[in-house]
């Protein structure tokens, strides 16, 4: 199976970079040979892993395992609360950040490539700074990042950005079960309160501090 995932990683836009001290140039699809010597450990944590998972299933649960929010509900009953992230987790958010950057660079004569956006932005976490710096422009990341608020607010506002599929019946959910929520994210508050169609409130629970938490 890993030589499977690292036949797709090789050839993959966005994909995992791996460098060794020793024999870093001789690989197999992308992996160094060196690497898979951590298969068989791998191997091991994943099967511990998978004992540990399953012990926290009660036996009445297992045979519904293909439910997803059965398990989620089992594996999640003992928590007091939980914390999403927004972007890409629970809304489909990433295309919209990608054409508003776009659409403030292209003011200043230059254009985001899909391919090294979805490298360098989504996967590594550049960003901005690292498209500033990656391309040589003269231009003020905090500056950037203020002029796209106002358009991604828009795509906000007018229903474009939309939960995914299983998102709203997971949340739905977790605050029948009585579990307390909340969203971490870089996303304003007011931007993503439309697309849950709830309302939304500062937490003022410690414990919840610097999120924001979504009421029923």
């Amino acid at each position: 199976m890993r030589n499977s995932l690292e036949f797709w990683n090789f050839w993959a836009a966005t994909k995992w970079e791996y460098h060794v001290p020793y024999l870093g140039h001789i690989k197999i699809f992308e992996m160094p040979v060196l690497g898979f010597l951590g298969f068989l450990p791998f191997a091991v944590e994943s099967y511990a892993i998978y004992v540990f998972i399953r012990r926290l299933i009660p036996s009445n649960a297992r045979c519904a395992t293909l439910d997803k929010l059965a398990v989620l509900r089992s594996l999640l009953s003992r928590a007091e609360g939980l914390i999403f992230d927004f972007d890409g987790l629970l809304a489909d958010s990433e295309r919209f950040h990608f054409m508003t950057y776009d659409e403030v660079f292209r003011r200043y004569g230059h254009s985001l490539d899909p391919q090294e956006y979805n490298k360098y932005w989504t996967s590594l976490g550049h960003g901005v700074k690292g498209e500033i710096d990656r391309h040589g422009l003269d231009l003020d990341p905090v500056a950037i990042r203020r002029e796209k608020m106002p358009i991604f607010s828009r795509y906000c506002e007018d229903g474009s950005i939309r939960l995914f599929d299983e998102a709203r019946e997971m949340i739905s959910v977790f605050s029948q079960m009585g579990k307390r929520l909340a969203i971490a994210s870089g996303t304003p508050r007011a931007m993503f309160a439309r697309s849950f169609g709830t309302r939304v409130s500062t937490a003022s629970s410690r414990s919840f501090s610097g999120a924001t938490r979504f009421c029923g």
